[in-house]
């Protein structure tokens, strides 16, 4: 449909955003996070093996970081918006505290910038514009400094 208030929309301020990537994306797939982990164990035992170090980002979806600033639709199905959150955040955080991995979780930095007007993603897209690049940018740089020493 080209409506996009047909899409799961919210507005910040006078700014329309769309998301593509919510509930729907993970629904009923949830079971795969052990897979997803399991690989990462075997990798990072296998970079360890040869002297090296697993390092980890979690990119989070665009409406994990603006969820919370948004003004829904009142028919809109996201005003709930922790129950279209994949569970996979919590997952990785725990695993690689468990497995000391390094583990850098770009929603802090992202939500920052977003609340302070600046946000990330282009309005219609799932993809970072210049803001995102370069919040993503300096947070890496700081976590790789950190974890260089």
């Amino acid at each position: 449909s080209g409506n996009p208030e047909s899409l799961d929309v919210c507005r910040i301020e006078d700014q329309l955003y769309t998301f593509l990537w919510t509930d729907r994306a993970f629904r009923g797939h949830e079971d795969e996070i052990p897979h997803v982990t399991d690989a990462l164990a075997s990798f990072a035992a296998e970079l360890r093996q040869s002297g090296g170090r697993l390092h980890v980002v979690y990119v989070p979806t665009k409406f994990r970081v603006l969820g919370e600033q948004c003004d829904f639709p009142a028919d809109s199905r996201l005003r709930n918006v922790a129950d279209h959150l994949s569970p996979l955040r919590a997952a990785l955080r725990d695993w690689a505290a468990q497995e000391d991995v390094a583990l850098l979780d770009l929603t802090d930095p992202l939500q920052t910038a977003a609340r302070a007007g600046d946000i990330p993603w282009f309005w219609g897209d799932t993809h970072w514009n210049a803001t995102g690049h370069e919040v993503t940018a300096n947070a890496l740089a700081r976590w790789l400094a950190g974890i260089n020493r």
